[in-house]
């Protein structure tokens, strides 16, 4: 079963990911660790959707979610390919939800920029990781 908690992740994965990607709780940033989805504030519909990807994948992993963090922070493609499903599966919920189609494109354009971004290791451009999420 899935819960929330306002208390940040367990502390080894929380300061690798400080120390590689500067992220901060404290400012917005959510982690899933396992079946625990860690945010300081309320979570956006959309958001959930995504951290919701990212629980079934810690089931899923052989492993569970220690050996998935593990690969997560060392393999920049397989962090890509995680993070692609879980904004795939988040536009979805905005094509489905939120029927300005302008306002679905931004989040589309948002999701993009940061699948390409430095956080996931820069292995998409900003077309390819667009045209991969509307898949």
């Amino acid at each position: 079963m899935t819960t929330i908690s306002t208390q940040k992740p367990p502390a080894h994965i929380y300061n690798a990911c400080v120390k590689k990607w500067k992220v901060d709780f404290d400012k917005g940033v959510v982690f899933t660790y396992g079946e625990t989805i860690h945010s300081k504030g309320p979570i956006p519909k959309d958001l959930m959707v995504h951290e919701l990807v990212h629980v079934r994948q810690h089931r899923d992993y052989q492993g569970g979610p220690e050996m998935w963090w593990e690969r997560y922070l060392q393999d920049n493609t397989f962090r890509y390919d995680q993070e692609l499903e879980a904004y795939r599966k988040q536009y979805q919920w905005v094509k489905n939800n939120i029927k300005d189609r302008n306002q679905a494109f931004r989040y589309l354009m948002f999701y993009a920029k940061s699948l390409a971004g430095p956080m996931y290791g820069k292995v998409a451009t900003l077309s390819k990781a667009k045209k991969e999420i509307e898949q």
